[in-house]
């Protein structure tokens, strides 16, 4: 995958557009509150995994806190900018502990067909990362190398993370696949809360995951 290693970093610095409380504010739920983005929020993430690399199976941990810093109306739609502070690190008993620094800002685009996420500084590098309107069932591809197939899986999934449970959960499922391996993600977007957590597994087709990890929503602060 040439653009795996850009994908995971995209990945690792999401914490999109979060709001607060454990469910929605009443009534129905619309797609938008999935995806609350008021300036000056702020999220707290804990992260844990397991990364085999060479025939050691080394362990990993991270935190992060992601703030909106930015939200400016266009033509195009909402763009948000948010920075993250933070460190992922692999430990392997013996070894040194390598430090993985996380990308420093993530943007994002809502526009009326969903919600989609850059990658890069440039704004080039962008991957379609929920589709409006939210339905199960529904299906998209964000084209790259290789494409990119999203689902959404369930809009009723109860979650418990370190910050609470939530109800009413969003869950999408995106796969990238080549004809010798597979990234699977699975994010979990709670109403009025945003995103609470997002799980990777990477691997090799017919072995067992080669990069796993699950970061989970621990604290928060909106406004």
């Amino acid at each position: 995958m040439r653009n795996a290693r850009a994908w995971l970093a995209a990945i690792a610095a999401l914490a999109l557009l979060a709001g607060c409380g454990d469910s929605p504010s009443g009534g129905e739920i619309a797609d938008e509150d999935y995806f609350p983005h008021g300036l000056g929020s702020s999220w707290e993430y804990g992260k844990a995994g397991l990364v085999d690399t060479l025939g050691l199976t080394f362990t990993l941990t991270g935190s992060r806190v992601t703030t909106v810093t930015s939200v400016l109306e266009q033509s195009g739609g909402t763009l948000v900018e948010m920075t993250n502070l933070g460190l992922d690190t692999l430990y392997l008993p013996g070894v040194d502990t390598l430090p993985l620094p996380i990308p420093p800002r993530t943007i994002a685009r809502m526009r009326t067909d969903g919600i989609w996420v850059y990658g890069d500084s440039t704004m080039q590098d962008s991957t379609w990362l929920v589709r409006f309107p939210l339905v199960v069932g529904n299906t998209w591809t964000s084209h790259s190398d290789p494409d990119v197939e999203s689902e959404i899986v369930s809009m009723t999934e109860e979650v418990i993370v370190p910050d609470g449970t939530f109800s009413d959960v969003l869950h999408v499922r995106a796969t990238q696949s080549t004809a010798v391996s597979e990234l699977v993600t699975d994010y979990y977007f709670a109403p009025d809360v945003g995103s609470i957590m997002t799980e990777i597994a990477a691997s090799v087709v017919g072995q067992p995951p080669s990069y796993e990890s699950s970061e989970k929503l621990e604290d928060h602060l909106v406004y």
